[in-house]
C-alpha cells in the first residue's frame, strides 16, 4: 500500500471507530481497530462473487421462471456460478451435435434454438459481467492488505 491509501484507511479506522464509541451500549463502546479488520473481507471477490452479489441486490437472490408461481415449491436462487455452468452447458450440447449430428442442417437449427432460449440468461450473465468489470478497481480498497504493513 502506498503512504497515501495507508493514511486514508487509518483515518477511516479512526473514523469508524468514533462513529461506534459515538453510538455507545453493547459492544460499540469497545469498538477497535481488531473488530474493523474482523469485518474485512481476507480475499479478493472472485468474478462469481461480485454477480452473485449483483444478482441478490437486483431480484433478491431469486429468479423464476415467468408464469412460475406454485408457492409451495422451494426456490434455488440463481447465482452467478450457476448461470455460467448452464451456459457451459448449453454449449457443450451444441457442439455435441455439430460434431455428432449426421443432418448438419438439423444440428445447426437445434444451435440456433439452443442460443435463442438461452439468449435471457446470457444477457443477464454479459450485464452482470460488464458490471464487474467496470467495478473491478474498487477491490483496490475491499481487500486489506493486513495491518503489519500499517504498522
Amino acid at each position: 500500500m502506498t503512504d497515501n491509501t495507508t493514511t486514508q484507511t487509518s483515518t477511516l479506522s479512526d473514523e469508524i471507530i468514533n462513529l461506534a464509541h459515538g453510538i455507545g451500549g453493547d459492544g460499540f463502546n469497545t469498538f477497535s481497530h481488531d473488530d474493523i479488520d474482523e469485518l474485512l473481507v481476507d480475499d479478493a471477490l472472485s468474478d462469481n462473487d461480485i454477480i452473485d452479489l449483483t444478482l441478490d441486490l437486483a431480484v433478491d437472490g431469486v429468479v423464476g421462471l415467468e408464469g412460475d408461481n406454485d408457492e409451495e415449491e422451494i426456490s434455488t436462487p440463481l447465482n452467478g456460478k450457476l448461470i455460467q455452468e448452464g451456459l457451459q452447458l448449453c454449449s457443450k450440447l451444441e457442439n455435441h451435435f455439430l460434431i455428432n449430428a449426421p443432418n448438419s442442417e438439423r444440428a445447426s437449427k437445434l444451435q440456433r434454438e439452443l442460443q435463442n432460449c438461452m439468449s435471457g440468461y446470457h444477457e443477464l450473465y454479459k450485464k452482470n459481467k460488464r458490471i464487474l468489470i467496470a467495478q473491478s478497481l474498487i477491490t483496490d480498497y475491499i481487500v486489506r492488505k493486513g495491518r503489519a504493513t500499517q504498522e
